[in-house]
């Protein structure tokens, strides 16, 4: 996305047309066009689609031909294309799934159908269009659009909007599990905690990965809890109710390694440290707290693209919904650890940025 330095005006016109990827991709996400093309290589009309999304014919034409130069589907002449009614022609045009629109397939096993819906509904996409006003006040975007300090706030009043967002954050963990797994041997552990861990996802890819692991909880709230379906007997995984700004439940104590995935970019300075004071007290001596997040490089360094837009985009996300919320550096991160009593720990390799992106963590253990 980074603008051509041969071209200035041209770089700039691309920045500016740029919005079109995350609303086209939204669009193609929340309607369900990759489910209705399949099986993959079946290719399907404009009308075909439109009567089988329940959308405008010429409005989904428009949007297909932008997912095409987006690389999600790829547009193909239809049998009419010598009428002189350009909507005929258009309605008649096909479309075949590439294997990047086959991403967002409902049963695609990622689940990045719903990360792609997160982005362009109103709880992200209200907040981020506040982003001048933002950077004039301070305030978050979430605030000035809707008078709420945290994104959960929102979330908790649209049950549609929560459920994609959920699912969006199982998307993550299905993509970043194998990587937290194979970046630490968790089978010399007794018991994995994974504080804020939703249904479970990510704590069972490390079950899996590691059949000497007895026990993996995922903790969350109660409400979330609830609403899961029993485990069945025998397994490994175990679901515990508790608030980490709260102290956590005896049945979690004892934990050898405390994950939290993407928890501590959601809050500021003094809310990450009682986040990671509750955790410190149900670490097992010698365990560890391990927090998969973004390491932010400290500067921009050579403009432009020398950091990747990725970690940029999901930093003003956080600025945008979430009062305190940001992605951090390396020194931010050992300036947080020592304000908890805790220090940060080297990888094998040396490095204190643990795995590879997109799943990156720091570990920290008590000083």
């Amino acid at each position: 996305m980074a603008a051509p330095l041969t071209d200035p005006v041209s770089g700039v016109q691309d920045l500016i047309a740029s919005w079109v990827r995350v609303k086209v991709t939204y669009v193609f996400a929340r309607l369900g066009v990759a489910d209705v093309l399949q099986p993959t290589g079946t290719a399907k009309t404009c009308k075909e689609l439109a009567s089988q999304l329940e959308a405008h014919e010429d409005s989904l034409y428009r949007v297909l031909r932008t997912a095409g130069q987006l690389g999600l589907v790829r547009e193909e002449a239809g049998d009419n294309e010598a009428d002189t009614d350009m909507y005929a022609v258009r309605g008649g045009r096909r479309f075949v799934l590439t294997p990047m629109g086959e991403v967002l397939k409902e049963d695609h096993p990622t689940q990045f159908k719903y990360f792609s819906m997160v982005w362009g509904l109103p709880a992200h996409a209200d907040s981020q269009n506040k982003l001048f006003e933002t950077v004039k006040t301070g305030q978050p975007g979430c605030k000035l659009a809707f008078g709420a300090d945290h994104l959960f706030q929102l979330l908790d009043k649209d049950p549609m909007e929560h459920e994609v967002f959920n699912q969006g954050m199982t998307a993550h963990s299905n993509i970043q599990g194998k990587i937290i797994a194979a970046s630490y041997d968790f089978s010399k552990c007794k018991k994995v905690v994974d504080v804020g861990g939703s249904k479970g996802t990510l704590v069972q890819l490390i079950l899996d990965a590691h059949p000497g692991l007895p026990v993996g909880v995922s903790l969350d709230r109660k409400e979330l809890i609830d609403t899961l379906p029993p485990l069945p007997a025998g397994s490994r995984l175990q679901f515990e109710a508790g608030d980490f700004f709260e102290p956590l439940p005896e049945s979690v104590h004892g934990a050898d390694v405390v994950l939290m995935k993407f928890i501590m970019h959601d809050w500021g300075d003094a809310d990450c440290k009682r986040i990671l004071d509750n955790c410190k007290s149900t670490l097992a001596p010698g365990g560890l707290i391990m927090c998969v997040e973004m390491v932010m490089g400290e500067t921009a360094g050579a403009a432009p693209g020398s950091l990747p837009i990725y970690q940029q985009a999901m930093d003003l996300t956080m600025l945008s919904v979430l009062k305190g919320g940001r992605e951090r550096t390396l020194k931010d991160w050992e300036g947080l650890a020592a304000s908890a009593g805790l220090k940060l720990v080297a990888a094998p390799s040396g490095s204190f940025v643990w795995g590879k992106p997109p799943g990156t963590m720091v570990v920290m253990q008590p000083v």
